[in-house]
């Protein structure tokens, strides 16, 4: 506020603009409510929200900066015009004891107003202040209760050998942490919801490990986690890595993607592009419907991707560096941001992630792109005809990841990349369909060998 403060009175400037537009509000609503006898003529000199005296000189009402004081008036005639829309110009009234008698009143209101404005102000200064207070105290407590956990993860996977009751262990103390905090670590679901019926909830619990041990001053090594759990890691590798058929489109499980551009009248009683949720899990979801049915393996793909990162770390840290020289390969991430991403539900996979998936499951992965501009949709006519012309060009975004040469023979992964942000899954409609292959492979095989088998 500007103008003159008298000492007595608290301002508070830092809600001056806060005061000011409940004092208007209110100061106007008074209006409305003046004594029907008399009208305020534009010669007289009310508050209008200015914090000084206004332009009317000596004589007009004190600002609200100076409410506190003791404010005189002059002798000078104040006009008052009666309140009737029949007065005519210069008709005045001429009375100075009603005219002092009125503004008494009207000052004994603008103080009322005043302390009025003033004490609701404060009160909503004072619920403010305490909110903070709170909420930092409430902080404070969870990042608190945070570090404890921190502290003994890293000592139960330091110095204690993998086991069910070490796992039930490390299960508690995380569900114990949700509910202290009233928090979750993922948005995905709680602890509490993890049985352990089968593996892919121990994978669950891996990746919460890690999400709440990430930038802890105790952090694990990503080699240590992944060998404290090495024995669940081997049991979910042996699992995924021995699937031989791929899920076979079924309409009443599977919805086709209407949003995909993967279409062709060939393509009819072949394969089928399937929707998948987009909630940031798509890459991971769409190779457990390739191999599942379902996304019910998602988070042990997950592990998988990001202890196959570490077990090749040198390899992929090279491989990563070449692509970058030779072809100027774009990748934002760090080595380590790669395997964080992995662990983190609901972050986006990438084409190494596709890569590692590939090494892992001992896979081709196909990535299919549009057909709507490489091909007319009325022709070729057949399946057979489209996957001879596919195959004889490379087509703008349908690309194939082969990590290990030695795996081109076995039967891919099918995978549609909307060129955006989202990955869905192509099923065949049979066991006997044969994929398209894209002739087009971004990033080079990791390893190199003689080829066994050269089918498709």
């Amino acid at each position: 506020m500007s103008g003159k403060n008298n000492q007595d009175q608290p301002f508070i400037k830092d809600l001056d603009k806060l005061f000011d537009k409940e004092y208007k509000n209110v100061l106007k609503k008074n209006k409305q409510q003046k004594s029907p006898s008399y009208r305020p003529t534009a010669s007289s000199s009310f508050y209008s929200g200015g914090h000084d005296y206004d332009d009317h000189g000596t004589g007009c009402f004190p600002s609200m900066t100076n409410i506190f004081g003791s404010p005189t008036y002059a002798d000078k005639v104040i006009t008052y015009v009666p309140d009737n829309k029949n007065y005519g110009p210069g008709y005045n009234l001429l009375d100075k004891e009603k005219a002092k008698a009125f503004k008494v009143e009207e000052e004994r209101r603008e103080r009322e107003l005043y302390n009025k404005t003033l004490q609701m102000v404060q009160t909503s200064g004072a619920t403010q202040s305490r909110t903070e207070t709170e909420w930092q105290t409430k902080n404070q407590l969870k990042e608190s209760i945070k570090t404890s956990l921190q502290e003994q993860l890293f000592r139960i996977i330091h110095t204690e050998l993998y086991s069910l009751e070490q796992v039930l262990t490390i299960k508690t103390a995380l569900g114990d942490y949700e509910t202290r905090t009233g928090t979750t670590i993922f948005d995905m679901g709680q602890i509490s919801d993890l049985q352990h019926r089968d593996p892919n909830d121990t994978s669950k619990l891996v990746l919460y490990v890690a999400k709440i041990m990430e930038y802890s001053v105790n952090q694990i090594n990503w080699l240590k986690l992944f060998e404290f759990f090495g024995e669940h890691i081997r049991r979910i590798e042996l699992e995924l890595t021995n699937i031989v058929h791929m899920t076979i489109y079924n309409q009443d499980k599977h919805d086709r993607d209407s949003e995909s551009s993967f279409v062709h009248d060939a393509l009819q009683g072949e394969l089928v592009c399937t929707r998948i949720r987009g909630d940031g899990n798509c890459l991971w979801n769409s190779v457990s419907t390739a191999l599942y049915g379902n996304y019910s393996r998602m988070e042990s793909l997950r592990l998988l991707t990001a202890t196959t990162l570490v077990k090749h770390r040198e390899l992929f840290e090279n491989y990563l560096d070449e692509q970058k020289r030779k072809f100027g390969y774009n990748h934002e991430l760090s080595f380590d941001g790669l395997i964080r991403a992995a662990m983190d539900l609901q972050v986006w996979g990438d084409e190494l992630h596709v890569m590692a998936l590939s090494l892992a499951l001992h896979k081709p992965i196909y990535s299919y792109g549009s057909l709507r501009l490489a091909f007319d949709p009325k022709f070729p006519r057949h399946y057979s005809e489209l996957k001879e012309a596919y195959e004889q060009q490379s087509i703008q975004n349908h690309f194939r990841y082969i990590a290990d040469e030695a795996d081109v023979g076995a039967q891919p992964i099918l995978l549609y990349y909307n060129g955006r942000d989202h990955y869905s899954v192509v099923l065949p409609v049979r066991d006997d369909v044969v994929a398209l292959v894209p002739q087009m492979q971004i990033l080079e095989p990791i390893f190199k060998r003689e080829l066994k088998n050269t089918g498709n």
